[in-house]
């Protein structure tokens, strides 16, 4: 939050271009899966987009498995407020189409992250949204 506040409000040496997009990697070690969390403060979302061009290659591609919420679950978290604690809130309070890729353990899954292909994946994603501008 510091450093948006400073990037949006503060002089102009600190801010060096516009902030189209943004996406957070949140992640623990030993993580077997990912969870990409779209919800934000107050039934925020980024563009599905956005979502989208990370997830298809991340699991097609990369072969990661990567989840997202299903509709039901994403509105009880929503409604438990699980979305002002989101790592990627704070970009969409100031606009900004974010989301954030979390690792997380899941007992069903034994192989650990390839981190080399969640590397890939993100290179992917930046290198695609860099495009959309």
């Amino acid at each position: 939050r510091a450093w948006l506040k400073a990037y949006f409000g503060g002089s102009s040496a600190v801010r060096r271009g516009v902030l189209r997009q943004a996406v957070v990697l949140d992640t623990s070690s030993r993580a077997t899966s990912i969870i990409c969390e779209v919800e934000g403060i107050n039934g925020m979302v980024p563009n599905q987009d956005i979502v989208n061009t990370y997830m298809n290659p991340a699991r097609d591609k990369h072969h990661l498995p990567a989840y997202h919420r299903e509709a039901w679950e994403s509105v009880y978290h929503h409604f438990r407020n699980g979305g002002v604690h989101s790592s990627h809130a704070p970009f969409l309070e100031m606009q900004v189409p974010a989301f954030t890729v979390k690792g997380q353990r899941r007992s069903s899954e034994k192989a650990v992250l390839d981190t080399a292909a969640l590397a890939r994946s993100f290179e992917a994603v930046v290198r695609s949204l860099s495009n959309n501008l």
